[in-house]
Formats: C-alpha cells, sequence, structure tokens
C-alpha cells in the first residue's frame, strides 16, 4: 500500500469509510461507523482517502437574514472563539472568520473555518456552531434554516 494508510487511520475507500483495524498482503480491514467489518481485496482499492494525516478543515455555516448586521454577528464570533478557543485542544489554530457568502438554497451565510486534528473535526463543528447559534439567538439575531420543501444539492 506504499504506506498510503496504518492501522487506526480513519479512511475512505471508493464507498467504504471507516478505521483501518488490518492492513494484510492482500486485504485491508476497515470497520465502519455503524461497526461493520469490511474486507476490501487490496486489488480492489484505486482512490485512498485518509482522513488522518493532515488537520483537518470544517465550514460552519451560520444562516442569518439579509438585514442582519454583519458586524454585529462578527462581533458575536469574535467573542464566542475568545471563550472555546483557549480550552478546545482539538483545533490546530484559530477558527478563520470568511464572513458573509451566499448559501445553496439562495439565503445568506456566515461563515467561519475551523481546522482541527484529524477526525475531530466534525465534533468541532458542532461544538462551535452550537455556541454560536446560542450566542447570536442570545443577541437576538435569528439563525435561519432552509425554506421547508428546498432540495439542497
Amino acid at each position: 500500500m506504499e504506506g498510503q494508510l496504518d492501522v487506526g487511520d480513519s479512511v475512505q475507500l471508493g464507498q467504504i469509510s471507516g478505521s483501518v483495524q488490518v492492513v494484510g498482503l492482500r486485504t485491508t480491514q476497515v470497520v465502519s461507523a455503524d461497526g461493520t467489518l469490511n474486507y476490501i481485496p487490496n486489488r480492489n482499492i484505486t482512490i485512498v482517502r485518509n482522513l488522518s494525516r493532515n488537520a483537518m478543515t470544517a465550514i460552519v455555516d451560520l444562516p442569518v437574514a439579509s438585514d442582519t448586521d454583519s458586524g454585529t454577528i462578527e462581533r458575536i464570533v469574535k467573542k464566542v472563539n475568545a471563550e472555546l478557543v483557549p480550552n478546545d485542544e482539538d483545533l490546530t489554530k484559530a477558527p478563520e472568520i470568511v464572513g458573509l457568502v451566499p448559501s445553496q438554497w439562495g439565503g445568506l451565510v456566515y461563515q467561519v473555518r475551523v481546522t482541527a486534528k484529524p477526525g475531530t473535526q466534525s465534533a468541532v463543528r458542532a461544538r462551535f456552531l452550537t455556541a454560536y447559534v446560542d450566542a447570536l439567538r442570545d443577541a437576538g439575531i435569528t439563525v435561519r434554516t432552509a425554506p421547508t420543501g428546498t432540495k439542497l444539492p
């Protein structure tokens, strides 16, 4: 496998995602999130997505109304970051504020990019999203969701 994956790595091999349990001469064993043990013949592995080798980036989208003051959102996000960042051992660098961008459903989202240790990016995104939404709501800012019936790509 030329060092592309090691036991314990979080990987995606074709349609299979999970944690590598065994790398053998002929097969690789990967345990999926639901506990399924997958035996993959090495000759069938054409693309390896190793999610354990580099810091991983997650995007936190905060859907807001178009008339919401972006400066207020930025102040709230910075305040939340000041509270969370010092105690979050999974972050590999400070969150990066991207700002307002169009959403997939036609509204606006205020984006923040968080970079975390491999395998922790989903949990980090969830922690920061929860804290941002709570702080925005406490400030009286409505956090929107996609309109009912909207099909996302």
